[in-house]
């Protein structure tokens, strides 16, 4: 390890122990650091791991519709961290936590029974809703569910070379996902 990145590695272990919440638009989600073997591990932080409190709103919300839509709790927090670092937020037509795509999909989140998708709870659902969706068109096309999981992350993504999936070569951003 060279001594920049012994610097990155030290100031971000720093601010893991002194930063004990992460804000969000007005809500506030409390993580924790732990071993890599605890199993509610959620996000690599350069040996360091995060995971969400599990009295959390947010925490219940993620367990919730994983559950829902029968996806493995870790893809969708690692997901929602990839995407927002749990925060709230809005960039251009993508909204809230998952940053759903407001012109492609708030005709989903309205047929889910949300009005506003930015809202928390009706962005994992409709999140959710859609990456069930794509992953069961790949499973369903034959492949084994790491590489479904992994080109419904990929499609989610809006990544569109997929010929390494096949090869099992995936982006940065599915084997993050994936913790591959």
């Amino acid at each position: 390890m060279n001594k920049n990145n012994f610097f990155i590695v030290g100031a971000l272990a720093v601010a893991l122990v002194f930063t004990p919440t992460i804000k969000a638009n007005a809500q506030s989600y409390a993580v924790t650091t732990i071993e890599p073997t605890d199993k509610e591990i959620i996000a690599d932080a350069s040996d360091r791991y995060l995971i969400i409190d599990k009295y959390s709103e947010l925490y219940d919300l993620m367990k919730e519709y994983s559950d829902k839509y029968d996806i493995p709790y870790y893809i969708l927090s690692n997901l929602i961290y990839n995407e927002t670092r749990y925060k709230n937020v809005t960039r251009d037509q993508y909204v809230g936590l998952m940053q759903i795509n407001k012109n492609i999909h708030s005709s989903r989140a309205s047929n889910l029974g949300w009005s506003d998708i930015s809202e928390p709870e009706a962005n994992i659902d409709t999140g959710c809703n859609y990456l069930r969706e794509l992953y069961d068109k790949y499973a369903s096309e034959g492949f084994d569910e790491t590489k479904a999981w992994a080109y419904a992350i990929s499609k989610y993504h809006g990544e569109s070379d997929w010929s390494s999936i096949t090869n099992g070569d995936y982006s940065y951003y599915t084997s993050t996902i994936l913790q591959l």
